[in-house]
């Protein structure tokens, strides 16, 4: 599993550096340099450039305008269908502009999508907190109470789930990426799969899965 994505594009004057920043942080970053008069370029290291922060929720704004679904989006930095070249975008913050090509917003809108999704899991996983003993640091059992086993605090959750056919296109840790028939692959939660899966087979099979995040992405409806 990779933890970390950094990727540049360059034009002639200007240059945009992507970091992912770590999965288990919801912040993303994108470094605007430009060339000097000297014919050099600004570095990062010597506090030249320009870095924004982005939040998790701010890349589906982000994605609407590379998806083509929205002409723009603007906060500190902005995101703009070129009005002569609608397969190019223009980026821009404060006296910092780059135009992205079809190529690179192909790349730049896949990588921002994968790394939208892992961090969407990991960013937000909650660690189970283990009691420890004051002495020897060894686990100690919670005395159970007749609060805790009565009848309404033991009654099972009984989860929705679905059965759908799919192939698989990828895998980390914690998710696989599934390919569902008529859908764009996304990523599952290995949790919200209840059925036993091939990650290594490229061929389609069956998952049975937690309905809520199937509803999520889109994938069913009902």
């Amino acid at each position: 599993m990779v933890n970390r994505h950094r990727k540049e594009f360059f034009g002639s004057k200007t240059g945009i550096f992507f970091d992912s920043g770590p999965s288990s942080s919801p912040d993303i970053f994108l470094t605007f340099i430009k060339k000097k008069n000297d014919g050099s370029w600004e570095k990062p290291s010597e506090k030249e450039g320009l870095t924004i922060k982005f939040s998790l929720i701010e890349v589906p704004f982000m994605l609407q305008v590379l998806r083509g679904e929205k002409k723009d989006w603007k906060t500190s930095i902005s995101f703009e269908r070129d009005s002569e070249n609608e397969e190019q975008i223009k980026v821009k913050a404060s006296d910092y502009q780059k135009l992205l090509i079809y190529g690179e917003v192909e790349v730049f809108k896949a990588l921002l999508e994968h790394v939208f999704q892992e961090k969407v899991i990991n960013s937000t996983e909650v660690k189970k907190r283990e009691d420890r003993s004051i002495a020897g640091g060894k686990k100690q059992a919670s005395p159970i109470t007749t609060e805790e086993t009565s009848e309404e605090k033991i009654e099972p959750v009984i989860k929705e789930t679905a059965v759908l056919a799919g192939a698989c296109e990828g895998e980390t840790e914690k998710a696989l990426l599934i390919a569902f028939e008529g859908n764009k692959a996304i990523w599952v939660p290995k949790s919200t799969i209840h059925s036993d899966f091939d990650s290594e087979s490229k061929k389609a099979q069956k998952f049975e899965i937690d309905t809520w995040i199937l509803k999520k992405n889109k994938v069913i409806t009902i």
